[in-house]
């Protein structure tokens, strides 16, 4: 019988993680080694509550992670006959200025299982984008997605 789990984690995909400040760099035309500090981090729906960017993130990860594994169709995983072992799908996405997912993108151990992990994470709600200086800004993000079948 083909038992499956599947773990979820989400993080900014930033410059550094390990920095207490958000940050994201500008984009490669005009300077690639500046980092630009976030004023607002993006804001999943249902987060607005929370005070410190670093429970706006937890929040935010928390619910994409919940989201992920409500909507996640496992039944395409288990139809692939792969043999038992941990697989990872990489989900890469931005957030655009209007809180909406754009350029999603997924690299995992079979097409199928990209295409899934792309359907889900472009069927997030609409969130309220990050910004710097009161503007809205676009953010990259990075989500791997965890699948066992063992």
């Amino acid at each position: 019988m083909l038992k499956t789990l599947v773990f979820f984690t989400c993080f900014l995909f930033l410059t550094s993680l390990s920095n207490a400040q958000d940050s994201i760099t500008k984009p490669e035309s005009e300077n690639e080694s500046e980092i630009i500090v976030l004023d607002e981090i993006p804001i999943y729906p249902g987060c607005e509550r929370k005070r410190s960017n670093k429970k706006l993130k937890k929040c935010m990860s928390d619910k994409i992670s919940k989201f992920i594994t409500k909507n996640y169709n496992l039944d395409v995983f288990k139809s692939l006959d792969l043999p038992a072992s941990d697989y990872t799908v990489y989900i890469i996405f931005k957030l655009n200025k209007e809180g909406e997912i754009i350029e999603a993108k997924a690299r995992g151990p079979h097409p199928k299982l990209e295409k899934e992990a792309v359907r889900v994470i472009n069927s997030l709600p609409k969130m309220t984008p990050g910004k710097i200086k009161g503007k809205p800004v676009i953010i990259p993000y990075s989500i791997p997605v965890y699948l066992s079948n063992r």
